[in-house]
């Protein structure tokens, strides 16, 4: 039997087993639900740490809860919370898909997200948003620069001129580059400028 479409899930349908997942947070003891936060850093990055089994086993000790339960649960809030992240969902219409999918632990799954849902949801938005921007190309990590003077070169002598050396060092599919630049005090003042306005 098919499960109801989700909202966090862009309107496709509840995956056959997250209802049992979520019951099994529901069926946790209270104490390993009030301190199941600590469960939910370890899944909630698009991609898990190495050794994430292990920890959330190491976890599931902690709070004194079944291992495979406290696997299921996590598993079943990352695909929620990460869901709702990239659809931009609000708390109210995400506690309408868990009540839709989950009714009876819908009250146990619903006080721990709305205890973790504002800053679980700017995070996740964050990485996506980053990497949104680094699928398309360079992005500027950071910068080094020099003051230097020109005071003579193969083509004459005499001269007083300030120069910058600024070295922008970015990123690029996941590399890091880098390129180095002489930066003349018009082009200087342009650049201050504009960056001005920019930051205003």
């Amino acid at each position: 039997m098919s499960g109801p479409a989700l909202a966090c899930l862009d309107g496709i349908e509840a995956p056959a087993g997250l209802a049992g997942d979520l019951a099994c947070f529901g069926a946790l003891p209270r104490s390993a639900r009030d301190a199941f936060s600590p469960v939910l850093d370890v899944v909630l990055a698009e991609v898990m740490p190495p050794g994430a089994e292990t920890r959330l086993a190491s976890l599931a000790e902690e709070i004194k809860a079944d291992s495979l339960a406290v696997t299921r649960a996590a598993m079943a809030f990352r695909l929620l919370l990460r869901g709702a992240a990239r659809t931009d969902l609000s708390l109210e219409r995400l506690e309408v898909d868990v009540r839709a999918v989950a009714p009876d632990s819908a009250d146990a799954v619903l006080e721990l997200v709305c205890r973790v849902f504002e800053p679980v949801k700017a995070r996740i938005q964050s990485e996506l948003l980053t990497r949104t921007v680094k699928d398309h190309g360079k992005v500027l990590a950071d910068f080094e620069w020099r003051l230097d003077t020109i005071t003579a070169s193969s083509h004459g002598r005499g001269f007083r001129l300030p120069m910058v050396t600024l070295t922008l060092k970015y990123e690029e599919n996941g590399r890091g580059e880098a390129i180095t630049l002489h930066v003349l005090p018009t082009m200087l003042k342009k650049l201050k400028a504009t960056l001005s306005r920019l930051v205003d």
